[in-house]
């Protein structure tokens, strides 16, 4: 369990400089992400991580000035809340000058783009940029995972929700 001020940024990277066939050797874990609640600014998240068979279920409640408390729960209490707004992705880490990348490939129905994040110790911390960082959107909270699960889910019912543009471009 822990509770912390969650500093981090958040970048597109170039699909030129690094491709899908050469992350192909790298470890990664696969990701699942659903969104039940948005109450008074406090978002909740369900996770499961999968890496090698080996599942990990994750409550996250991120809220106001990038607050975040995060604990591991049961399998059983994930699948009671698994509804609402979902997403998906594959992630792989790279370490760079000391600091670790996370790199986030998701499907096309999300978005076309792979995003970069790195969690600091503090705002003003100084990080060396990969040659494949293309662009910064840290502050551009149309491409946080929160709101890119908002354009294309689906019901319960299996009605789609959203019928706005299901691919975001940046441009």
């Amino acid at each position: 369990m822990k509770f912390h001020k969650e500093i981090e940024r958040r970048f597109i990277v170039n699909k030129k400089l690094i491709t899908l066939e050469q992350l192909r050797g790298y470890p990664y874990i696969s990701i699942k992400q659903w969104y039940p609640f948005k109450i008074l600014g406090f978002i909740f998240r369900i996770r499961i991580e999968e890496f090698q068979y080996n599942e990990k279920h994750l409550l996250t409640i991120k809220g106001k000035n990038n607050f975040e408390f995060e604990c591991q729960i049961s399998k059983y209490i994930s699948k009671f809340f698994q509804f609402g707004p979902f997403i998906e992705k594959t992630r792989s880490y790279f370490s760079y000058f000391g600091h670790t990348f996370e790199l986030d490939i998701f499907p096309s129905r999300y978005t076309d783009y792979m995003i970069a994040e790195i969690e600091l110790n503090s705002f003003d911390e100084e990080i060396n940029l990969p040659i494949w960082i293309e662009k910064e959107i840290t502050n551009q909270k149309e491409l946080s995972n929160y709101n890119l699960a908002k354009k294309f889910y689906y019901s319960p019912l299996g009605i789609l929700r959203k019928t706005k543009k299901n691919i975001l471009k940046i441009g």
